[in-house]
């Protein structure tokens, strides 16, 4: 805060204050949430197989990488 002009450091602040007001953090909420639950799905069928785990797991190990790729931002 002490290296940016007082204009500057303003503007980034309500912008901030913005990302907030409009809930843009709901959705990395969400995605977080959502991220873990399907980890927390995976460990719970790989320590206790069950008939039609083996689908569920190949599905997640699959469609992980894709979901992660598709949801990390790519810069903010």
């Amino acid at each position: 805060m002490r290296c940016v002009s007082a204009p500057l450091l303003e503007a980034v602040r309500a912008r901030d204050l913005g990302h907030l007001s409009r809930g843009h953090a709901r959705v990395g909420n969400w995605i977080y949430r959502l991220r873990l639950a399907w980890h927390r799905l995976v460990q719970a069928l790989e320590k206790r197989p069950r008939w039609g785990s083996l689908a569920m797991r190949s599905f997640m190990h699959w469609y992980a990488p894709y979901f992660n790729a598709c949801s990390f931002s790519a810069g903010t």
